[in-house]
């Protein structure tokens, strides 16, 4: 039987380990929050253009550790409407700007 030797040193990072997911329900409650400050609407209003009803709005945005996570493309749709962009890192995730991303695309091209 072989062995495949490992580096026992090296440490994987936070999103790149089996069984660690994306912090869906901080960011559907952050992303949530956002988007109420800058449109001055309330949650049902958010319910209605994510097209799900009020109450799982609700759950997405709960805290218990036991509550329901937001699919990730409700997390996406919210970036959508804050012109925001995820950006996912070995051990984080923020959300940038889209014209930052843009920024920073437009840099790659020109090298």
């Amino acid at each position: 039987m072989s062995s495949i030797a490992t580096n026992e040193e090296e440490k994987a990072p936070y999103y790149g380990t089996k069984n660690n997911d994306l912090p869906r329900k901080d960011l559907f409650r952050e992303l949530r929050k956002r988007w109420q400050f800058k449109t001055g609407r309330t949650a049902s209003a958010l319910a209605e253009i994510l097209e799900i009803t009020p109450q799982a709005c609700a759950a997405y945005a709960n805290n218990s550790p036991t509550g329901r996570s937001a699919p990730l493309w409700a997390i996406i749709r919210l970036c959508y409407e804050l012109d925001l962009a995820l950006a996912i890192h070995g051990d984080g995730v923020v959300c940038i700007p889209v014209d930052s991303l843009q920024d920073i695309l437009d840099g790659e091209n020109e090298q």
